[in-house]
C-alpha cells in the first residue's frame, strides 16, 4: 500500500543527530485511503547521491517509509 502512496516534498533540513549529519526529508502523502506527513530522516550521502532529481528523492523517501511500516 505504501507503495502507491502520492508523495509531495515540501523541505529538507540539514541537522546533527548524534553526532552526525543528517538530513530530514519533510513530505506529505495520500493515496484515497491513508493520509499521511512528517519526515524521514537519511544519512548526507544518500541524499546528496539522490539530490539531482525530484524523482530520485521522493523515491529516496518512499523506500524510508516502507522500511518504517515493516
Amino acid at each position: 500500500m505504501v507503495e502507491n502512496l502520492e508523495i509531495k516534498l515540501s523541505n529538507v533540513s540539514f541537522v546533527e543527530q548524534d553526532g552526525e549529519q543528517v538530513v530530514h526529508i519533510r513530505f506529505s502523502s495520500t493515496n484515497g485511503q491513508i493520509n499521511i506527513s512528517g519526515y524521514v530522516v537519511v544519512g548526507s550521502e544518500a541524499f546528496f547521491t539522490n539530490s539531482g532529481s525530484t524523482e530520485a528523492i521522493t523515491e529516496l523517501v518512499r523506500m524510508e517509509l516502507v522500511e518504517l511500516v515493516k
